[in-house]
């Protein structure tokens, strides 16, 4: 009699320690750090996955992964971990994307004026939408069922933009990406925020030495269900502006031009200057703060980059009116993002 024995190997458990998590991770020109609230650690991907990053442009988090933009690639984490889960290729020029239903992220792929349908499973392009001749995506924003991409045109005055693009991403229970609107807005849109309407920020066009050509910043309100435009309001003085943001009720929003960051009430779209810094990213986060072993209270906090100081983000609480927080990261911050 001849017995045979056969042993079966355990599935490798990982080895990848859940050391990160709930906090900011933040894109510079030397790699990626987290800030876990207290300290910086840096350069986390090439310590967990022993590979280089290059040309990050942006980061965002979904369920327990996160995306970010590397180079002309985009490459999907685990969120606990920072494991290295796949990339998806074949892209000309990212600048930013948004998750929407179906485990998928629409992509603006900016030179080609496209934006791209990624299936996250598949880690593949599994569609392409078209945006316009030389409307140059840039920005992308969701509510349930439809994404608004910005059609953020170029600098130069003759090949601006003044259009907004939506796409709808589900049909009942049904994952599609459909084109289902054309949008005429200011010149050059290029941030949005959703509360009941979609506001839409454009920059306009500012030409050094060429005033004549030039145009102000202005605020467009559109329906998110129907995509009817209800009015276009002028930003009197302000040129550039971008990077638009809201609080948490949603009732003052935030932008940037190249000079200084501004609040304004959705009441009536006038600009104050909040703080004399120049930044190109803001992030709105509310906080909960403790005032005793029992007790707290939230507040609004706004943290942005300072182009002066490039290493440098700053936390600020706007219902207080003061600085909380500086934080240091190695090398000049790109973009930076939350998780939890």
């Amino acid at each position: 009699m001849i017995f045979l024995f056969f042993s079966c190997k355990k599935e490798e458990e990982s080895s990848f320690s859940e050391d990160y998590g709930a906090g900011m991770y933040i894109l510079t020109n030397q790699g990626i750090s987290f800030f876990n609230g207290a300290q910086v650690e840096s350069g986390i991907y090439n310590k967990v996955n022993n590979k280089s990053t290059f040309n990050l442009k942006k980061i965002k988090f979904s369920g327990d992964i996160g995306c970010f933009i590397n180079d002309n690639q985009i490459t999907v984490v685990d969120a606990k971990t920072f494991e290295d889960l796949g990339s998806i290729n074949r892209f000309n020029n990212p600048v930013d994307f948004d998750f929407v239903y179906g485990n998928r992220i629409l992509v603006a792929d900016k030179d080609i004026s496209k934006v791209r349908e990624v299936d996250l499973a598949a880690l593949d392009i599994i569609s392409t939408i078209e945006t316009g001749d030389s409307t140059k995506p840039t920005f992308l924003i969701s509510n349930s069922f439809r994404s608004f991409v910005m059609n953020s045109g170029m600098e130069e005055s003759i090949n601006k933009d003044s259009t907004v693009i939506s796409i709808d991403f589900v049909d009942g229970i049904v994952p599609i990406a459909n084109f289902s609107g054309n949008m005429l807005v200011g010149d050059n849109p290029n941030s949005a925020v959703i509360n009941d309407r979609v506001i839409v920020l454009s920059g306009g066009v500012n030409i050094t030495g060429s005033t004549a050509n030039n145009t102000e910043s202005s605020i467009t309100e559109i329906n998110q269900y129907t995509n009817a435009v209800y009015n276009t309001t002028t930003l009197s003085g302000i040129f550039n502006a971008s990077n638009l943001v809201k609080n948490y009720n949603g009732n003052i929003l935030y932008f940037t031009d190249d000079n200084a960051i501004y609040s304004m009430s959705v009441n009536n779209y006038i600009p104050n200057t909040l703080l004399n810094i120049r930044s190109n990213i803001l992030r709105p986060k509310l906080e909960q703060v403790s005032t005793s072993d029992t007790s707290f209270v939230y507040y609004d906090m706004l943290y942005m980059n300072d182009l002066d100081n490039p290493n440098v983000i700053y936390k600020y609480n706007l219902d207080l009116s003061i600085y909380e927080d500086s934080i240091y990261v190695d090398g000049s911050v790109i973009d930076f993002n939350f998780y939890k």
